[in-house]
Formats: structure tokens, sequence, C-alpha cells
């Protein structure tokens, strides 16, 4: 069967402290160790991007933007992205890539 994870158990899995951490890794562990395919989406990357890269203050996980990089070549190793528009996910790696982005909207990358 196919699943599509959501952008909640992506932020889950990276956020250790949370008390939902060992649940959202136990649940993608066993899918994937089971042979299931999981997709994400262009969507869910660009919400955890946000998410990981606003500040701990901002109800973010406060990431820099290398580790968040970091993060999502990780779960890109794992999981099977599943294309809306297929510019759409490359140019906005393109973006964040060049402009070294970070969740909340004029603030500077430190």
């Amino acid at each position: 069967m196919d699943h599509l994870v959501d952008t909640n158990i992506l932020l889950r899995s990276v956020e250790r402290t949370h008390a939902l951490h060992q649940q959202a890794v136990a649940a993608l562990g066993t899918l994937l160790s089971s042979g299931e395919t999981v997709y994400f989406t262009s969507q869910n990357i660009i919400e955890f991007w946000n998410a990981c890269t606003r500040p701990l203050d901002r109800n973010g996980l406060g990431l820099s933007p290398n580790e968040a990089d970091a993060e999502v070549s990780r779960l890109q190793g794992l999981l099977t992205w599943l294309p809306d528009d297929p510019s759409v996910y490359p140019e906005w790696r393109r973006l964040v890539g060049c402009n070294i982005e970070i969740g909340i909207a004029g603030n500077p990358s430190p």
C-alpha cells in the first residue's frame, strides 16, 4: 500500500524532544521496513523547511538552513517524492539554496 506522509510526522521525526518523536520515528520505520512506499510532496518539504528554520520563540525548531538541508536530504533518501508539477520542487530547492531562506519572512539568516 502507498502512503502520503503528513508534514507533522516529518517534523516530529527530527524534533527529538517532542513527546511524539518516538511514535513518528516508529511509524515511519514500520512502514519502510515492511516495504511500503511512503511519499512526500513538494508542499510537505516546503512546510517542513519553514517550520525547521523558524526560530524557537516563533514556534519553530530553530534549525539553521544547513541543518534543515541535511534533514531534507535525509528524508529524500528514505521517502519517495511524489511530484505535483515537476518543476516546483527542484526550483524551490534551488531558490532556498541560493538565498539561504529561513522560516520567517523578513528575518535574514544568521
